[in-house]
């Protein structure tokens, strides 16, 4: 009878701990590193029957936080391929809090979860699971070899001290476009445009194209991107005047003279959209958006209040500037800024054949190109010219120096020649008379 009653026993005590699968569930964590994959862990198993075991989990974000920038509760679920049932509950594995003190090193370790009696390293942890618990609890009492399926959530604080990347789209040159559209009269048209530089009450405009793409370690292209764009309407070399994309000017408007007023909303207010339309079709400064993956582009537009346009802004020939600032919810900040010149052919002196009396360089043919594209620039006369093609950061990547006859040049070019994949480059006409640049964007 005894003999019997301690085999009964053995049995009892072989399928109690029998060993399924063990779990340690990642630490909590505390970082200031911050990585779109949010790699922080993961559980880790002792497995001895090879079990297949399917691992996921979701993640609830909670931004801002008082004492952090972000939160993320990860909610693990550990289940088993061959047994699990979608139509029956997991059981919860409380994440243990010992200590009163948030983020103390006590509340950071994960806990094991395994029999009683489990081999070193694979002891079931005890804990207090809330700080006041009279007594420590063993989570062998979450431990069930007949488990549906767990479920475990991970906290993770970041207190995210790196601000967003700005992308290749940040020039680190002037950039020169040249305009040689007709002049819009209804368009930069008023007598106050006039003055002892600008030479007329009706400025020309040129079409400009300002975009800046932005990620975050963190938050991936959950970034805001605001731009400052500083203007010289009156053409004595001052950038006189700023549109704050934070605070724009009502639309067909801009607030001439104001860059030294706090947030740029000082100023006169000027007309340069003197179309003959309705109010809502007023061209306004503003903002285009755009997301590919974990980068987010902004784009300086003209629209309007009824959302039928939104077009380049032309504006008139001189050197502006923009200043471009892209945050993300931690309040991190990374700024881009550079000047442009728009040059107008047809305000310059021309030859009695029609051709600017200046070096002239036109924007790459096509652009954006894929494979190929031409460079095409113009002499006043036979002279040294340099060709250079550069990347963002001004590194060389192709050029061309020799003496040239006066007149209009072209020079066929391929992606294979610049020996790359494709991005934004800049690409410079150089010569004794003086240089001009032009972004090329190869796809």
């Amino acid at each position: 009878m005894y003999t019997r009653l301690f085999m009964l026993f053995s049995l009892i005590a072989q399928i109690n701990y029998a060993q399924v699968f063990y779990i340690r569930f990642p630490d909590d964590v505390n970082t200031t590193v911050c990585n779109i994959s949010f790699d922080f862990g993961e559980p880790v198993f002792f497995n001895p029957d090879g079990l297949e075991l399917i691992v996921d989990y979701t993640d609830a974000q909670i931004f801002p936080v008082p004492d952090a920038c972000l939160i993320i509760d990860r909610n693990w679920r550990i289940l088993r391929a061959d047994t699990y049932d979608p139509s029956l509950p997991c059981d919860q594995v409380p994440n243990p809090t010992p200590n009163l003190i948030a983020g103390h090193p006590d509340n950071l370790p994960g806990p094991v979860v395994a029999p009683l009696g489990a081999a070193a390293p694979w002891e079931p942890t005890w804990s207090n699971i809330l700080p006041f618990d009279p007594l420590p609890t063993s989570f062998s009492v979450f431990w069930n070899e007949f488990a549906n399926c767990y479920q475990y959530n991970q906290r993770i604080k970041v207190t995210d001290l790196v601000p967003p990347v700005i992308g290749q789209d940040c020039p680190v040159l002037p950039i020169v476009w040249t305009d040689s559209s007709a002049n819009d009269p209804d368009l930069w048209h008023a007598a106050y445009w006039q003055g002892p530089f600008t030479g007329s009450d009706d400025l020309k405009e040129g079409e400009v194209e300002l975009s800046l793409a932005a990620t975050d370690s963190c938050y991936g292209a959950n970034v805001n991107i605001a731009y400052l764009l500083f203007l010289d309407l009156d053409q004595d070399g001052t950038m006189e005047s700023v549109v704050n994309s934070m605070n724009p000017p009502p639309p067909g408007m801009v607030r001439y003279n104001n860059a030294n007023t706090p947030n740029g909303a000082g100023g006169e207010l000027r007309q340069f959209d003197q179309r003959n339309v309705p109010a809502a079709e007023l061209y306004a400064f503003g903002t285009d958006w755009a997301v590919d993956g974990t980068n987010r582009t902004a784009t300086v537009r003209w629209k309007t209040l009824a959302g039928s346009v939104s077009v380049p802004p032309q504006l008139p020939p001189g050197t502006h500037k923009i200043r471009w600032i892209a945050g993300d919810p931690c309040g991190n900040q990374s700024i881009c800024e550079y000047s442009f010149t728009i040059e107008n052919p047809l305000s310059g002196s021309l030859s009695p054949e029609g051709q600017r009396a200046g070096v002239y360089l036109y924007a790459p043919e096509p652009n954006p190109a894929v494979e190929q594209f031409d460079i095409r620039f113009y002499l006043p006369e036979a002279s040294q010219a340099g060709l250079y093609i550069r990347d963002v950061r001004g590194v060389p990547v192709w050029s061309n120096r020799e003496y040239r006859a006066g007149g209009e040049h072209r020079i066929q070019c391929t992606k294979q020649m610049l020996g790359c994949q494709g991005g934004v480059f800049w690409v410079i006409l150089e010569t004794p008379e003086g240089f001009a640049v032009r972004k090329l964007i190869l796809k």
